[in-house]
């Protein structure tokens, strides 16, 4: 596995290729991306993976990179947006209620 890491002392980011797999006559290789928070050197932080990009290998020799959408982090997104705007919406109704 390559890798390739930015880091300080409580935070690292890595991304790093994954197995090669054969498809259809193409070498298939993902990469992901891993956010690290924590203390260095202890077993213990916070890690957050997401899929970054595959690299498409033809037999010819022809590279192409495709883009991985991270769906889980869209969905989060959407949730936190939802969340913030019940929240407003609750607020303004409780504020119509007590006057």
């Amino acid at each position: 596995m390559e890798s390739a890491a930015k880091q300080n002392d409580w935070v690292s980011v890595e991304t790093s290729a994954g197995k090669s797999i054969q498809a259809g006559g193409a070498t298939i290789t993902p990469f992901a991306t891993s956010l690290r928070i924590g203390p260095p050197n202890l077993p213990f932080g916070m890690v957050w993976n997401r899929p970054t990009s595959i690299l498409i290998q033809s037999v010819d020799g022809q590279e192409e990179v495709r883009q991985v959408p991270d769906i889980t982090r869209q969905v989060l997104w959407g949730l936190l947006g939802m969340t913030l705007v019940m929240a407003a919406l609750m607020w303004v109704i409780n504020r119509k209620n007590s006057q």
